[in-house]
């Protein structure tokens, strides 16, 4: 079940032919007890919106927090205006590489996107980060971390525990590299 909000001047072709129902859009007969949950799903999800997005907002506040405590340079490219979507945190840890973070982060069952959401599947720099003013070295070392109302603040602390140590792990061998 979904919803579709279009411009009525648009020209929809059916995904599924037979009827003329719903205006020839859509072919069968209505789901009446889904269209039903969908109404309340609905509901009750925008009666919770901002209940939700306040929680959103001290979470990451939590984790910026937590990030400028850490005792290695962050460098936090998320804005913090009133266009920054709570839910995600963009930063980079320079000279570990984000996608090397990622794995190592990925072995403790912690799990992080790198780059922004634009180029996530891209082995190139973020355009975008570079685009915000970051180097090459920094976008390459950015990491993205999204949360939900699911989250929690312990949770937040066991992903700064973890960076921390990987960062440690990490770093000696980013250094060597660039000794040689």
């Amino acid at each position: 079940m979904g919803l579709l909000v279009y411009d009525s001047k648009l020209t929809l072709n059916p995904q599924l032919h037979g009827g003329k129902q719903q205006f020839g859009v859509r072919a069968g007969t209505l789901p009446v007890p889904l269209i039903m949950a969908f109404a309340k799903v609905v509901e009750l999800a925008t009666a919770r919106q901002q209940e939700t997005e306040n929680y959103l907002l001290k979470l990451h506040a939590y984790l910026i927090e937590g990030l400028k405590k850490l005792d290695f340079l962050i460098l936090i490219n998320s804005s913090s205006d009133d266009f920054q979507c709570p839910s995600i945190v963009n930063f980079s840890i320079p000279p570990v590489e984000g996608e090397v973070m990622l794995h190592h982060l990925e072995k403790q069952e912690i799990f992080v996107g790198m780059g922004s959401a634009c180029s996530a599947y891209s082995k190139e720099p973020s355009k975008i980060l570079m685009g915000i003013g970051l180097t090459e070295e920094q976008a390459r070392c950015s990491l993205r971390i999204s949360f939900s109302q699911n989250n929690n603040f312990d949770e937040i602390d066991s992903f700064l525990r973890a960076l921390k140590s990987s960062y440690e792990v990490l770093l000696s061998l980013f250094l060597k590299g660039t000794a040689d």
